[in-house]
């Protein structure tokens, strides 16, 4: 595992995607762009990092929990 601090440079707004994971069928998404320090909100959190295949391409998604924001 490797630990890096880094900053939120920007989020989007979140939005509803399908899951058959979830219990009701769909999850909340938002992207988020996060960049090495050097100015900006410096953060703590869990990453999960996954990878699926759609119609011929690969897809990777990172899942964020216990979003902290240090100060």
């Amino acid at each position: 595992m490797e630990t890096k601090i880094l900053r939120v440079v920007r989020q989007g707004e979140a939005f509803s995607v399908q899951s058959k994971q979830s219990e009701n069928g769909q999850i909340r998404k938002c992207n988020i762009v996060l960049k090495e320090l050097g100015g900006g909100d410096v953060v703590v959190a869990t990453l999960r990092f996954s990878t699926h295949e759609y119609q011929g391409q690969t897809f990777q998604e990172i899942l964020a929990t216990d979003i902290v924001k240090v100060n």
